[in-house]
């Protein structure tokens, strides 16, 4: 008769995805080490990297490593075919058009693009935002830094089930507010916002940006213009078994189109909206 598994990790059917690779030598990390038997549960923060889409990356840095800016020779063509392909899959991931994928570095980095970007455009005409009292604080803490640019934060409250009064946020969402953030899952409680296309209407109705700060939704098979509305949202690659240093904001095209002034500058890469290789 076959040992039952000895493990949490050896028990789950999705083990041998992440197996852990056979290193020659233990890391150098000064002296610290994990504790043995150890189990980990804060996938909400990072999850581990899937040997699937490990396989998937190592030809675009091993072999394929041209920089998609730079086609005038043919590694910079075919990089610049695999940044438009992960745009693609994205893209059809969430039912978005092609071009309204912008790629970043973090969650962190997408939040800041479209709020710091939404506030500093020249043309702004709206100084109001109001935001979910339970978000990230990536927005939390950037739309405090914001103030000084005259920016007015209205928080809208959440019951016991961590749900935003809709009423409240009826009072709250008016022809001067620019953007209304609302996260899709809590990342501290897990709790999903069920009110999204709700208030995502009122937002509609008053011209405002409705933002979702989709980072522990995205891919967990709810999260789809086909039943969630939004105008931007904010993906992760590092809390889906995708890795870290790869997320995008999704910027939809509508009229009046929105308006993001570029935080980062120099060769106008993702449409002109945040400069760097990718």
């Amino acid at each position: 008769m076959s040992s039952l598994p000895s493990t949490l990790s050896e028990q789950s059917p999705f083990a041998r995805w992440f197996a852990k690779p056979q290193l020659p030598e233990p890391l150098p990390l000064g002296g610290l080490r994990l504790p043995e038997n150890l189990i980990y549960l804060d996938h909400a923060a990072a999850t581990p990297l899937d040997s699937r889409v490990l396989e998937a990356m190592l030809p675009w840095m091993r072999e394929l490593y041209g920089n998609p800016a730079n086609r005038l020779h043919p590694m910079g063509e075919v990089a610049e075919h695999g940044l438009a392909l992960a745009r693609r899959i994205i893209a059809e991931a969430v039912g978005v058009d092609f071009d309204e994928i912008i790629f970043c570095s973090c969650a962190t980095e997408a939040n800041n693009l479209l709020l710091r970007g939404l506030v500093e455009h020249p043309l702004r005409k709206r100084s109001t935002i109001a935001v979910s009292a339970t978000e990230h604080s990536s927005i939390l803490t950037t739309l405090e830094a914001l103030r000084p640019h005259g920016i007015r934060i209205k928080t809208l409250p959440v019951d016991a089930f961590g749900q935003i009064s809709l009423e409240s946020a009826a009072q709250n969402i008016d022809e001067d507010t620019l953007a209304v953030c609302v996260m899709d899952v809590n990342n501290e409680t897990g709790i999903q916002q069920t009110k999204l296309n709700a208030l995502a209407e009122i937002a509609r109705r008053n011209g405002a940006v409705f933002h979702v700060d989709a980072v522990q939704g995205f891919a967990r098979h709810h999260f789809h213009t086909g039943s969630t509305e939004f105008d931007t949202a904010t993906l992760s690659g590092a809390k889906i078994y995708a890795g870290k240093g790869a997320a995008a904001l999704i910027v939809r095209k509508k009229h009046p189109r929105i308006r993001i002034a570029p935080q980062l500058s120099g060769g106008g890469h993702e449409g002109g909206l945040r400069s760097g290789t990718p």
